[in-house]
């Protein structure tokens, strides 16, 4: 089952039409998939931040991040 993260990462950006964003708690996953952070992003976004940050409380720091691998 390895790899299963990295398969439905994939599949979304082949499917998105969109920009795509995602709120996390690790970046280096999603950086080497051509994720990067970002500090502006749509308020959608803020608000799945802000939900996440205080309702599943973790040590780590949230983030949002910004699918750039068509932008290159």
């Amino acid at each position: 089952m390895k790899g299963v993260g990295k398969q439905l990462v994939l599949s979304l950006i082949q499917k998105s039409k969109a920009p795509l964003f995602l709120v996390c708690i690790i970046p280096s996953f999603f950086e080497p998939l051509d994720f990067i952070v970002v500090d502006e992003f749509p308020d959608a976004m803020q608000e799945k931040l802000n939900y996440c940050s205080s309702e599943l409380i973790v040590p780590e720091k949230y983030v949002v991040m910004k699918y750039i691998g068509n932008d290159v």
